[in-house]
């Protein structure tokens, strides 16, 4: 039988209905997974993240609990936000939320203040924007604490200023330029340095490289710009008032946080007083090295002109003798003449050398250069002929000097000469006196002059002028420009005046003429009477016994042989010790010693000395033709004394010992 029970039915879902369960959890659970990602970045982030919610704070993520002093969100989640910001921000802080909330977009990133749980403030960097928090809108903030940053900012702002100071206060110059060479830094130093001032050349180029220095500055720049450095390097500039600099520059780029050059630093130096000095010491060992040479030299002409003369005391002596003898009509007596002529030449150029070499026998007087420049005028006018015009200019008050006056001529007439030979086809000479006066301490005194009261004779010509390596071997014996010149010439005005204490210096340019300043000591008083006239011809013998005193042999018996036929008493010895014992065994008055000055274990002066209180009555002549010392003192046991310069002849003798033995015990006969 059927049954008609009514049946349940079971709901049958549509296939589109289980699809759209299954697609939403899916879509949910992803959800999920997507807000917890987000929660696990938010929880990781370095900075603050937060969300506030009505005023309050709804979440805050763990970095966020720390920096404001929470242990846990509990702390901070239901505060109101306000309480966490400073007074000092919280109006900045009160208009920024209320413009996202209206109109609902982000507001930019600023800097404020906020407050931790302890109260300390702390500076911030915040962000915000609108969002959404469990279903109702919200603001989600980020916070980034700026202390460290602050703090850094603040040590490299004290850094900067540190180091601005520095810069300021540094005595070199320090500047820096972009890599085309504009200025962009130029501080005090550099300032004083270079004279412009910062804003005179800050964005302008480089002012300080002259233009023949362009080329060698776009060098340094680009070796810069490529990354190279350098230290020390000495260069030539220019300051504002056009005058040359000598610096020291060390430069080396700089460079931006990514590495590249932004610009060129260089530190400077003025090295100017250093090379000043450098040169000075360079001439000073020049001339130190000069003054060696040159007393070496000096040494060895003297030496020579020792023996030398000694050599042509004889044959000069002996010639003329024989002349004397053979008499002009004799056949030989052309022969004899020329060796005499000979030997005078020979003397001549002794002299010359001893005059530079500074050994030999100066007599001093207190002189009037005015008077010495006048006396050798009109020769001067003779030796240098009619196409050159001479002109003499002497000061007024001039202080007397103590000098030879046959050497003061010498060094005119030397000059003179050489002016003459300067000048082929005629010009001018110019002769001019004047005191000086060389303070202590001049900041630019004549070269080699110290301070003190000087009397200059100043020589000048329009001649050819000399050229640097003319002036370095000036003053050397044999050195001529000259074709017959024997270079002894300006070497023998070189001995005399540093001989007679004074100073040479010399300005010369080729082409442009030479003047020549001779520096002699000043000194106050009368000037020294003239020599006594020479005795008549004819009176040159006598009856008086002479004692000779001579070690060269040759030279001691041509002296005596001159005095005996003269008709003198002859008294004969080799040394000083002999002289002391003829003297002793000898009791009858000597009349006159006739010395050489320079002879073995005892001088002539020693020999004066000792013999002079024994025998009061006998006067004393010096010869010699070469001395260690500077003057011959003319005075021995307060007797005036005489002297003769070798190589002499036999009327020379004859006359200066009759010219002796008749002056007065007080007469002056040197």
């Amino acid at each position: 039988m059927a049954d008609d029970t009514p049946k349940r039915s079971r709901a049958v879902r549509p296939k589109a209905s289980r699809r759209g369960n299954r697609e939403n959890a899916r879509l949910l659970a992803e959800l999920r997974e997507s807000e917890e990602r987000y929660r696990r970045v938010v929880e990781r982030y370095p900075d603050v993240v937060a969300i506030l919610q009505d005023g309050k704070v709804a979440y805050i993520n763990e970095p966020g609990v720390k920096f404001f002093g929470g242990v846990s969100p509990e702390d901070l989640v239901g505060r109101n936000a306000m309480d966490l910001v400073h007074p000092d921000s919280r109006e900045l802080a009160g208009r920024r939320i209320g413009e996202l909330m209206e109109e609902r977009k982000g507001t930019p990133v600023e800097e404020a203040k906020f407050l931790r749980l302890d109260g300390t403030a702390v500076d911030v960097e915040v962000h915000a924007i609108p969002t959404v928090y469990q279903g109702r809108p919200a603001v989600l903030g980020f916070v980034r604490d700026l202390t460290e940053r602050k703090r850094a900012e603040e040590e490299l702002r004290s850094s900067g200023e540190t180091l601005q100071a520095l810069i300021n206060a540094s005595p070199l110059a320090i500047v820096t330029f972009d890599p085309v060479g504009n200025i962009r830094m130029w501080n005090p130093a550099a300032e004083r340095m270079f004279g412009w001032m910062a804003q005179e050349v800050v964005g302008r180029p480089h002012p300080i490289v002259p233009e023949d220095k362009k080329e060698e500055f776009r060098a340094f720049r680009e070796f810069a710009l490529g990354g190279g450095t350098f230290t020390g390097k000495e260069l030539r500039r220019v300051r504002k008032d056009g005058s040359a600099i000598e610096i020291s520059v060390s430069t080396a780029p700089l460079r931006d946080a990514s590495g590249g050059i932004t610009s060129i630093m260089s530190i400077i130096t003025d090295i100017s007083e250093r090379k000043r000095a450098e040169e000075a010491l360079r001439l000073s060992e020049d001339q130190l090295r000069q003054a060696q040479k040159m007393e070496a030299v000096g040494r060895l002409a003297g030496g020579i002109a020792h023996d030398f003369n000694n050599l042509l005391m004889a044959i000069t002596g002996y010639s003329e003798l024989l002349l004397d003898r053979v008499g002009d009509s004799e056949p030989m007596w052309r022969e004899i003449e020329e060796i005499r002529r000979a030997g005078a030449r020979a003397a001549a150029l002794t002299r010359q050398l001893l005059a530079f070499s500074r050994r030999q026998v100066l007599q001093p007087k207190l002189l009037e250069l005015n008077s010495v420049v006048l006396n050798v005028e009109r020769m001067l006018r003779r030796l240098i002929g009619e196409d050159v015009e001479l002109v003499t200019s002497l000061g007024e008050g001039l202080g007397k000097v103590k000098a030879d006056p046959g050497q003061v001529e010498q060094v005119i007439v030397n000059l003179a000469v050489n002016s003459r030979d300067a000048m082929p086809a005629g010009g001018r000479l110019d002769i001019r006196t004047a005191n000086v006066d060389v303070p202590k301490g001049a900041s630019s005194p004549p070269a080699d002059v110290p301070a003190g009261e000087w009397v200059v004779l100043s020589m000048s010509d329009t001649g050819t002028g000399m050229s640097e390596e003319v002036k370095t071997h000036l003053y050397e014996p044999f050195f001529t420009t000259k074709e017959k010149g024997t270079g002894l010439g300006l070497a023998t005005v070189y001995g005399i005046v540093r001989q007679s204490g004074g100073h040479i210096r010399v300005d010369s340019v080729s082409g442009r003429g030479t003047t020549f300043e001779i520096y002699l000591p000043r000194f106050d008083g009368a000037a020294d009477p003239h020599d006594i006239a020479p005795a008549e011809p004819g009176s040159l013998g006598g009856r008086e016994t002479i004692l000779v005193v001579e070690d060269e042999e040759m030279v001691r018996e041509l002296v005596c042989e001159i005095l005996l036929r003269s008709g003198y008493t002859v008294l004969e010895a080799g040394n000083g010790e002999e002289a002391l014992e003829i003297s002793m065994r000898y009791g009858k008055p000597i009349h006159l010693m006739v010395t050489d000055m320079v002879m073995p274990k005892m001088s002539g002066q020693e020999l004066a000395e000792r013999l002079s209180p024994l025998r009061r009555e006998m006067k004393v002549l010096f010869m010699s033709g070469y001395t260690d010392k500077v003057s011959l003192h003319h005075r021995v046991a307060n007797r005036e004394v005489a002297f003769l310069q070798k190589p002499f002849g036999p009327g020379t003798l004859t006359t200066k010992v009759r010219e002796v033995l008749e002056s007065g015990p007080g007469g002056t006969y040197r």
